[in-house]
């Protein structure tokens, strides 16, 4: 089960990634076009910076998606370093428990302000978009982040059952970076 779970899993991720790509490119046109028309025409047009800043706010949660699914967010490893393995793991596994936990959360709230939003049918200034697609998009995003830190808990268990309980040497750990292209 965790393996098909695993390889939906990738497949979503590769949808988002080439889903970012062309919501990036299609940001940075919007923005080019801007410029260039605040530094030419003198004006610029409200309904298009409207449209790159949802773009922008919206394309944050599913960047933040994929760089979690990739394991590539910002860590502080200090504390893990000075620990053994099994206990850096163990500290992993729990650090990354309770944020998908917290994720979750935030997302159940996110989507109970969604369903008011719908039901206050308010739109966006200058786009007339009803403002709570946008607020929709983010949810399935924060959904996204909670759904990829709880699946990785799993990746985390496995270390945590793997792990010796022997603190590495310097040298040791530069192989182990070494081995894993770091």
């Amino acid at each position: 089960m965790y393996r098909a779970i695993k390889r939906v899993y990738k497949k979503i991720d590769l949808i988002e990634q080439y889903l970012l790509g062309g919501i990036f490119l299609l940001l940075s046109i919007v923005i080019f076009y801007t410029i260039v028309n605040r530094a030419f025409g003198g004006i610029g047009l409200t309904w298009l910076e409207e449209f790159a800043r949802s773009i922008l706010i919206c394309t944050t949660f599913y960047a933040g998606c994929v760089a979690t699914s990739e394991d590539r967010l910002t860590k502080l490893t200090l504390i893990p370093d000075m620990l053994s393995k099994k206990k850096a793991a163990l500290l992993r596994l729990v650090t990354n428990l309770a944020s998908g936990l917290f994720m979750l959360w935030l997302g159940i709230a996110a989507v109970r302000n969604t369903v008011n939003i719908k039901f206050l049918g308010m739109e966006t200034t200058t786009l007339g978009i009803q403002t709570w697609v946008l607020y929709l998009i983010m949810t399935v995003g924060i959904l996204g982040l909670a759904l990829r830190m709880l699946i990785g808990t799993y990746d985390y268990i496995q270390q945590f059952r793997a792990a010796d309980d022997r603190k590495l040497s310097d040298q040791e750990k530069f192989e182990e970076l070494k081995e894993k292209g770091e």
